[in-house]
Formats: structure tokens, C-alpha cells, sequence
């Protein structure tokens, strides 16, 4: 899909106003979304990206696939666009509604940042792996206690666990 993004680009005569960046360092991150008015991410496959949630967070707004967990960035958050599908066809409507948004200055970036601090943020993923953590140790204890409650075979002191 990146080859028909840059042949839009191309025919649309927008190369000098639309860089696709492809790989770059972490250092070069906040200098790049600083000087970035949309992030798109036009995958057939994805898990939760970082990508977007880091846009997000420098109050840059996206437009991306329905492609794994990008529709949970997209809740009731309106300076994210998640298209219906995977599709090209899906995914230039929603470009360019996102686009006519950004040129009509309709984009609030501090209202990006803070919903995004709210459910990405250190405080929410902290308590989040502290919940995780918390349980695993408890999960961890009662399968112990349930495993010394097991005799072990003839001829073993220890349970086999």
C-alpha cells in the first residue's frame, strides 16, 4: 500500500508538502513529530501500534487501518480516523477526510495529547503491569499451594512442579 500512497502523492503534485519517513532513529522521534501535521498508517496488520500512540501523544493526529488494535485508539476520540476496513479504498476516504480536517484547522493537538496521557500515558501503563504483575504472583502462589498439597510419587521427596 506505501507504493500507491507515494504514486498518489506523486500525481496529486504534493511531494514537497507530504514526506514519507520510513525508518528513523528514536532520537530523531520528537523532532520529526514536531514538524509532522499527520501520521498514517495504512496496515494490513498490526498489534497495538506505537507508532500511533506516539503521534498521539505530541498531539498529531492520525489516520490508520481497522488493522489490529488501531480501532482502540480511535475511541471517542475525534483527531483519529480508523478506517472501516483494510482496504485502499477505506483508507483514502478516510485520508482525505482527516486531510480536509488538518487544512481547516479542526485538529486539536492539546485535546489529542491529553486523551491520549489518559490511556497510554506512564500512570495508566504502570497501573496497568502493576495490576498484571500483582496477579501473576497470586496465580503463581495458589498453583504452589495447590502443587504442595500434591503427595509425591515413591521414591521423590519433592513435588515434580
Amino acid at each position: 500500500m506505501i507504493n500507491q500512497i507515494r504514486d498518489m502523492i506523486k500525481r496529486s503534485g504534493l511531494e514537497s508538502e507530504i514526506t514519507c519517513h520510513g525508518r528513523y532513529s528514536l532520537k530523531e522521534l520528537p523532532g520529526i513529530l514536531s514538524r509532522t501535521d499527520l501520521v498514517v498508517l495504512p496496515s494490513e496488520f498490526e498489534g497495538l501500534p506505537l507508532s500511533l500512540v506516539e503521534a498521539m501523544q505530541h498531539g498529531v493526529p492520525i489516520v490508520a487501518t481497522s488493522a489490529g488494535g488501531c480501532e482502540e485508539l480511535a475511541d471517542a476520540n475525534s483527531d483519529a480516523i480508523i478506517t472501516p476496513g483494510t482496504g485502499w479504498e477505506d483508507f483514502v476516504v478516510g485520508f482525505a477526510a482527516m486531510m480536509r480536517r488538518v487544512r481547516n484547522s479542526e485538529v486539536n493537538s492539546v485535546r489529542l495529547h491529553a486523551w491520549t496521557e489518559r490511556h497510554y500515558g506512564f500512570e495508566r501503563v504502570s497501573e496497568a503491569f502493576k495490576h498484571i504483575l500483582t496477579a501473576s504472583v497470586l496465580a503463581r502462589k495458589t498453583f504452589q499451594r495447590h502443587v504442595s498439597r500434591i503427595s509425591a510419587p515413591r521414591g521423590l521427596r519433592k513435588p515434580l512442579c
